[in-house]
């Protein structure tokens, strides 16, 4: 029983033919290579693409690089012109992103990129913004939103969970951790690419895609970099840390926002029934891509786009109609709106700054 819970079957985009690899590279040559400043020494790095005025934030998971995101990069930014400009930040200890010192949260790696957004001038309160994060960018994405609700048009949480759960239950499925095991112990660079392909794609997909899953991993492991055995450690503890449970449905609820929980039920990363149980929590229906792994938006792109694009347009939708009906009662609108969103900004912003002063 998945509960609030709809399930897609698969489709042409997750079972046909491979396809040529993205072109990533060609579309990075038009991008702008940021960096800036963030708490315990820590330089992020992080890229704007396209020109367009509907603005994305794209946030990988665990190990990932914004690399992760060439789907849906090459495509809002590529393949739709100059409608859409996204920014993708490297996650600390990914990437280009220093290996700061241990220990992190996601919450840290939030207020990381908040810093990405001040820095582009992407952290207005007028609801211009569509945040989408995977796996452990979805966690950082629910406290980015707690941060900031009012930055944000749009929220779509993938293949991620909001914590607050025993240990037991905040590991992946046993299939994900025999892989995690194996990949440890993998040193081959092909091989390596051979065990996260089965990690975290589905076996189908798998079945008539491996050559072009393999090849992808390996241009990203030689696009971004190898992880950190460090890093690594330090993002898996602050996956298990986080904990959102008492505090991210009461913030979207008040907030009106528009969401998006989507899993795949093959994921051997993140139990997809944590999604739904997400998804509940936060008062929508949890999206299944029925025998899709934990990287959906490789694996069913077409599929991910699609689900987004509609996403984006509701949040625009409707924050293009209360910005009219705000001009339309004037002050005293503007003012109570304030109001709001620092309330709900109070009790997270207070949480923000102990850790911050914590962890400094």
């Amino acid at each position: 029983n998945v509960g609030m819970a709809s399930v897609a079957m698969k489709e042409d985009d997750q079972s046909g033919a491979a396809v040529g690899l993205v072109d990533i590279v060609g579309l990075e040559a038009n991008a702008v290579h940021h960096t800036v400043a963030a708490e315990q020494n820590c330089t992020i790095h992080y890229w704007v693409y396209g020109v367009g005025p509907r603005r994305v934030v794209f946030l990988e998971g665990l190990d990932s690089t914004h690399y992760g995101w060439e789907e849906q990069l090459c495509y809002f930014c590529g393949e739709r012109g100059g409608a859409y400009s996204a920014l993708a930040p490297d996650n600390r200890g990914s990437g280009l992103s220093t290996v700061a010192p241990a220990p992190y949260s996601t919450a840290m790696m939030a207020r990381d990129v908040l810093a990405c957004l001040c820095d582009a001038g992407w952290d207005n309160d007028q609801h211009q913004v569509h945040l989408v994060g995977l796996s452990m960018g979805g966690m950082i994405a629910q406290e980015l939103f707690l941060m900031r609700p009012a930055a944000f048009a749009s929220l779509a949480l993938l293949a991620t969970h909001c914590g607050g759960m025993s240990l037991l239950r905040a590991l992946p499925p046993w299939r994900g951790i025999c892989g995690l095991l194996r990949l440890q112990v993998t040193r081959d660079h092909r091989a390596q690419a051979d065990c996260l392909a089965s990690l975290i794609f589905g076996a189908e997909y798998l079945r008539t895609n491996h050559a072009h899953a393999v090849a992808k991993l390996e241009r990203r492991a030689q696009l971004g970099g190898e992880p950190n055995a460090t890093a690594s450690r330090a993002q898996i503890d602050a996956v298990f840390k986080h904990d959102m449970a008492t505090r991210i449905g009461p913030a979207v609820t008040a907030s009106g926002l528009p969401i998006l929980v989507v899993a795949g039920t093959a994921d051997k990363m993140i139990d997809h029934a944590q999604s739904v149980r997400l998804a509940q929590l936060l008062g929508v229906h949890a999206e299944l891509r029925e025998g899709v792994g934990h990287q959906l938006n490789d694996e069913c792109p077409a599929w991910v786009n699609a689900v987004l694009e509609e996403l984006f347009g509701r949040g625009e939708e409707l924050w293009g109609v209360h910005q009219a009906g705000k001009e339309d009662n004037g002050p005293q609108a503007a003012e109570s709106e304030e109001k709001e969103a620092n309330g709900v900004d109070g009790a997270s912003g207070a949480q923000d700054k102990t850790e911050a002063q914590g962890s400094s």
